[in-house]
Parts: C-alpha cells; structure tokens; sequence
C-alpha cells in the first residue's frame, strides 16, 4: 500500500486477504467511522470523479472492529 491511496485501493486489500467481496457502502463507514485514516487533501484523478486520497492516521492504538467486515448479501 502506497503512503496515500484511496478507499477503493484499501478496499481491494482487504478483498484479497478475506478472500471474498466487501460491501464498498459498509467498508468506506466503517474505515472512516474508525478514524484510523486522514484525508491528505490530495486527489487521484483519472477517467472518472478524482478519487480523494487518504494516509494511515498516526494513532499509538490498535483498533478492533465489533462486527466482522462482511461482504454483499
């Protein structure tokens, strides 16, 4: 994972160590809910809207989720 990056990049990482899809909608509340990620003020643009890039926050804590991160039902 590159230093910035966006919520779709982070989302395909998690897809590929779970081995199975991740609802985008749930993910994204999820990782932001956690303020474990701080926008950059930066934006990845390409064929469609620029995608705003984010960094991991530079927190001293570990974080757990309560509920499994669980793909589309």
């Amino acid at each position: 994972l590159p230093p910035e990056f966006t919520l779709t990049e982070l989302q395909r990482i998690f897809e590929v160590i779970l081995a199975e899809p991740i609802e985008k909608k749930s993910f994204r509340r999820r990782m932001l809910d956690a303020q474990i990620l701080e926008e950059t003020g930066n934006f990845r643009e390409g064929s469609t809207r620029p995608a705003k890039l984010y960094r991991v926050a530079d927190i001293n804590t570990n974080y757990f989720f309560t509920r499994n991160i669980e793909g589309p039902r």
